[in-house]
């Protein structure tokens, strides 16, 4: 369907003619932001072309510059063009968005998708966020273990793993751990990967006996606070106060990542452990 020409409302038909809006006064701007047609193009789920792109990725520039709100719509927008402008340069990127950081609707999602198209820039992006109070979630997580994991950063492992449980407080969950386990055994650590699998198991047998027990006697704080500890040390937080707040079932990806890793006879005891752990939950090996 042919997209209608613009109908411009009083007084802004100069405006649309000319798309100089680097000429334009605070009032004009405000004027065009407020045209219904313009609304439209930014909720629009089809692909403008990319001259009204340009258009409109100046108009929002315009209004930045004279210290006009953006909305999260046109701040998503400006942003996905600037990207595109600016192309793996996540320097300059975050040089605009603190630049405009009073204007703009700035959120997690957006730092997601900047750290997903140039994900060696991860400490620039975590360090504006920490900046401007925007915590990451479970997405930003992810990408940060994958990363981790790939470059064989134990040490950045650590500390965002200590993070995960003191501060972001995603939810742990089998997945999570899953994650975890799997990128511990990738670096080449099979003690700190068996540390939080025996960690996992036992606090899981410990709340399926309390299920079990006619007094539904609760598991001891400190056990569900054991492998909190115990991250947060190796992380470096002496002071982590966090709890892991529910049992998770041990899966045999936990176990095959450390299997991967494990080499007899030196890791033989490791290896039984694994195998008993295997038999105990009947977990399936193809």
């Amino acid at each position: 369907m042919q997209r209608q020409k613009m109908a411009p409302e009083k007084g802004d038909s100069a405006i649309w003619k000319t798309l100089v809006f680097s000429k334009l006064t605070r009032s004009e701007i405000e004027t065009v932001l407020r045209n219904k047609e313009y609304l439209q193009m930014l909720k629009s789920e089809t692909e403008l072309p990319e001259q009204l792109n340009k258009v409109i990725f100046e108009l929002l520039s315009s209004a930045l510059r004279y210290g006009i709100e953006l909305s999260s719509v046109e701040t998503n927008y400006w942003l996905s063009y600037l990207m595109k402008r600016l192309g793996k340069d996540t320097g300059a990127l975050l040089e605009c968005t603190r630049k405009y950081q009073d204007c703009l609707n700035l959120n997690v999602i957006q730092y997601n998708t900047i750290m997903e198209g140039e994900i060696s820039s991860w400490r620039l992006v975590a360090k504006q966020m920490a900046e401007f109070a925007i915590e990451p979630d479970r997405m930003t997580i992810s990408m940060l273990i994958d990363e981790f994991a790939a470059s064989m950063d134990t040490l950045s492992l650590l500390r965002l793993t200590a993070m995960i449980f003191d501060v972001v407080r995603v939810n742990i969950d089998t997945e999570m751990m899953e994650k975890l386990i799997t990128a511990y055994s990738h670096c080449k650590q099979p003690d700190l990967a068996l540390l939080m699998l025996m960690r996992v198991d036992k606090i899981y047998e410990k709340k399926q006996s309390s299920f079990r027990d006619e007094n539904r006697s609760s598991i001891p704080l400190s056990d569900k606070l054991a492998l909190d500890n115990l991250l947060t040390q190796l992380g470096g937080r002496p002071n982590g106060m966090t709890i892991l707040n529910h049992s998770i079932r041990p899966t045999l990806k936990m176990v095959e990542s450390l299997l991967r890793v494990c080499r007899i006879p030196n890791d033989k005891d490791i290896v039984t452990y694994l195998r008993k752990t295997i038999d105990s939950y009947s977990l399936d090996m193809e």
